[in-house]
Parts: structure tokens; C-alpha cells; sequence
């Protein structure tokens, strides 16, 4: 399976890369190891946008997901 990286963004700490992916899928990528370390469904859709709060400990992620 291969899915496509709309949003990329390192922790304030620059210990992990965050992306976003089309399947609506977050993955953490260790900044070492180039290795998932953690992934999570997050959006029904794409993952248009990724931040993070100055000190790292919040997360916030947006989607381009809606119904009419």
C-alpha cells in the first residue's frame, strides 16, 4: 500500500517527523532511524495541515474533509 504525503512537519524538538497522508492517516517517522514509530487514523479524508503548539505537547491536524 502506498499513500501519498500532503503535510510534513518536525516536532518542535526535531526528534520526529509528523506527515499527513491521503488515506487520513498521521505517521510519526523517527528523525534517527527513518523508522514509523507510531500511526493513527485521524481524518475521514486528507490531511491538509499539520502544527504544533511552541513546547511540542499538542498537535493539531486539519482535513479538506466535508459533506454537502
Amino acid at each position: 500500500n502506498s499513500q501519498v504525503i500532503y503535510r510534513m512537519k518536525y516536532t518542535p524538538d526535531g526528534k520526529i517527523l509528523v506527515c499527513g497522508a491521503d488515506n487520513g492517516y498521521i505517521y510519526y517517522i523517527d528523525a534517527v532511524t527513518k523508522k514509523i514509530v507510531k500511526k493513527f487514523k485521524a481524518h475521514k479524508g486528507v490531511v491538509m495541515t499539520i502544527d504544533f503548539n511552541l513546547d511540542g505537547t499538542k498537535m493539531v491536524t486539519g482535513s479538506g474533509y466535508f459533506i454537502l
